[in-house]
């Protein structure tokens, strides 16, 4: 039997260095918060920020040369992509935020090009540069988690914590996107899905339980439960995408709807949760303040948001009361056209093995979501990886007919 082997070529090592700069771990941020060392990772801190803004030019200059030399389309993907980065970038204009939080969308846009470019040559050198990148990322990820289970906030020695991707949700987000990677590439290597992926879903079970993510522990016992039944049944048992998502939406519908409600605090109590989910709720109640107050164009990226301890954070710890925050309801609602157009894909594909497995682990990171924030470009990935392996596995074309964005080159 012909063995297949990961081979990464040159230009996939050129689009895996492209990237690097957009994923700087947040520590940075945290060293200079913490005023560890603060003058030299302010440096280091614009050395990156000079890196995302170089490479997003580079970027943008080769998604050029892709779609102008080979005449190709860009995907639907792509374009709801960028409307959804002009209009979170006007709205930073209309509220006059920073110069630096207006041109993040520069280097937004960039990240957005060099996913598309790599996407439009091909399967296999989009994924090899995935695995290669969240490999990586998933490997300090782990060790931090085994480090520091709680997070920088509550280590000892928290120079050390922060520096090994301490945050214990940045880490399992990260570990989310590889195993949807590393899936894939197994999937497509092998034509089935591998048993491989159960020992990945069990290390990443033991994450769940050593953070006391109760997220995370719930979803992947269920994934876990799928495979142990696609055994049993001999790849026969599949469950409709559509059924785990339509079950996490509605319970994050209730929980932001029905926080004061009796019924609620029973069931949170009963999990061992608080009902303010570790004060998320104080800072939801600032984000649909914020949302009242300019409900279309929202009130900008650097809005601050205050926990019952009064400590001001920069996000809401839920990805979409965050964003209706931030950006308003257009951008909101177009925000929620791309989750659901995924779902739609995966309830569409021809091979319902993959759809299954792909629709657990997507419903997995449409939970997280709500309960934490996350970078939007990790969500692009999330997204474009799981376009690229329904596509690839099923024989479809992902790109539009018509290049609405480049008519006039």
């Amino acid at each position: 039997m012909k063995q297949h082997r990961l081979k990464i070529n040159k230009q996939e090592v050129l689009y895996f260095l492209l990237l690097i700069p957009f994923f700087e771990p947040g520590c940075i941020g945290s060293f200079i918060e913490y005023n560890i060392n603060t003058s030299l990772y302010n440096a280091i801190g614009t050395v990156f920020a000079l890196g995302r803004y170089l490479v997003s030019c580079i970027g943008f200059i080769l998604f050029i040369k892709e779609f102008t030399s080979r005449k190709n389309s860009t995907s639907t993907l792509f374009n709801l992509l960028i409307v959804i980065t002009l209009f979170s970038t006007l709205s930073n204009i209309i509220n006059k935020t920073s110069l630096n939080a207006i041109l993040s969308g520069v280097y937004e846009i960039g990240f957005i090009c060099i996913c598309e470019t790599l996407a439009s040559k091909g399967y296999k050198k989009f994924i090899h540069v995935q695995l290669a990148l969240l490999g990586v990322l998933s490997f300090l990820g782990v060790t931090s988690i085994l480090i520091f289970p709680h997070g920088f906030n509550h280590a000892k020695y928290t120079f050390f914590a922060i520096y090994f991707l301490g945050s214990k949700n940045a880490s399992i987000n990260i570990y989310i996107i590889f195993i949807l990677a590393y899936l894939g590439y197994q999937y497509e290597k092998n034509k089935k899905l591998s048993i491989k992926g159960l020992i990945i879903l069990t290390l990443f079970l033991i994450t769940g339980f050593l953070t006391e993510s109760g997220s995370t522990i719930v979803c992947l016992i269920i994934l876990m439960a799928y495979y142990a039944l696609r055994i049993v049944s001999f790849d026969k048992f599949s469950i409709r995408p559509w059924i785990p998502f339509a079950g996490v939406a509605f319970a994050i519908v209730v929980i932001y709807i029905g926080t004061n409600f009796n019924f609620i605090n029973s069931i949170v109590t009963t999990l061992g949760r608080d009902l303010s989910f570790s004060g998320r709720t104080a800072l939801w109640d600032d984000a649909l303040s914020y949302f009242r107050s300019s409900p279309i164009f929202g009130v900008g990226i650097e809005a601050k948001f205050h926990n019952y301890s009064g400590v001001i954070q920069h996000s809401a710890h839920s990805q979409y009361l965050d964003r209706l925050a931030k950006y308003g309801i257009i951008a909101f609602i177009l925000f929620i056209v791309v989750i659901i157009r995924t779902e739609k894909k995966l309830c569409i594909a021809k091979n319902r093995n993959i759809a299954s497995v792909f629709g657990l682990i997507y419903t997995v990171y449409i939970l997280k979501m709500g309960f934490d924030t996350y970078d939007f470009k990790l969500l692009i990935m999330v997204i474009y990886l799981i376009e690229e392996i329904i596509a690839t596995i099923d024989g479809t074309v992902i790109r539009n007919k018509k290049n609405v964005f480049l008519k006039k080159y």
